[in-house]
């Protein structure tokens, strides 16, 4: 009895009994496809994953992707909601009159809170009043100023005192 070992309506290989029998050791025979050209098969082989022990859906396969996953919601989703809650509650948070830097990189002073958006003054008068929304605001944060250099005036009442 010979077996023909098929592939997309293709002959690859064709066993007989001892072929079969031996476990596919022995060379299989040469033969012809249906299209008349000559294949070479070799042993045979098992229908399925390759025989490795394994697949995408073993179960350790399926411990392995439930671990990945859980790993990448504690790493990377868990900490991203969570600071985003904490900016929301900031947001909320703000009153009429609290100084905060913006996500441009601008100090002001809020004038008046809408909806969803702030009136926000800047400069030193406070005379400009943009709009912004409240997500652009990252903190409430006063800008630190720093004093001129004293170095200058002491510099020049010694420059006098040489000149007398």
């Amino acid at each position: 009895m010979n077996i023909n070992l098929m592939l997309q309506n293709t002959v690859i290989a064709t066993f007989t009994d001892a072929d079969v029998i031996t476990g596919g050791q022995q060379q299989a025979r040469e033969s012809t496809d249906t299209t008349g050209s000559y294949t070479n098969g070799g042993a045979a082989q098992p229908a399925g994953d390759g025989g490795g022990g394994g697949g995408l859906f073993s179960p350790f396969m399926i411990v392995i992707w439930i671990g990945m996953f859980a790993a990448m919601y504690f790493l990377l989703f868990r900490p991203q909601r969570k600071r985003e809650k904490q900016a929301k509650e900031m947001q909320e948070s703000l009153r009429v009159g609290d100084n905060i830097l913006t996500s441009g990189g601008i100090y002001g002073k809020i004038a008046s809170i809408g909806a969803d958006a702030f009136l926000v003054e800047f400069g030193e008068n406070r005379g400009v009043r943009v709009w912004i929304r409240k997500s652009d605001v990252l903190g409430v944060k006063s800008p630190t100023t720093t004093p001129p250099p004293a170095d200058k005036i002491e510099d020049k009442a010694e420059d006098k005192k040489d000149v007398k």
